[in-house]
């Protein structure tokens, strides 16, 4: 099961999931991050939903003052408001 990204925790009588994915490498922040935005060619926005719990637009402007926050939506604002996602696409497109 790890290769699927899930691993089993806990005794026979007691078993529990858990994702095998190190939390770390989702994290936001650290020098990795600075690093990948250091090498990026080509135009990119850092957006977060206004009411996102995870990761917010403010923890994003650490790294890009030009970070934004996608009115109305959470965490998964690609699900909860495709077209304002779709709107920054296309705008990120009109750069190229």
């Amino acid at each position: 099961m790890v290769a699927s990204g899930i691993k089993l925790d806990g005794d026979q009588e007691h078993k529990k999931f858990r994702l095998a994915a190190d939390n770390a490498t989702g994290t936001i922040g650290g020098p990795w991050m600075s690093m990948v935005l250091g090498i990026v060619e080509c135009p990119y926005v850092l957006a977060a939903g206004e009411n996102d719990r995870i990761v917010s637009a403010e923890d994003y402007k650490a790294f890009d003052q030009d970070a934004i926050a996608i009115p109305g939506c959470a965490h998964n604002a690609h699900v909860e408001n495709p077209t304002a996602v779709w709107d920054l696409v296309e705008k990120l497109a009109a750069k190229l």
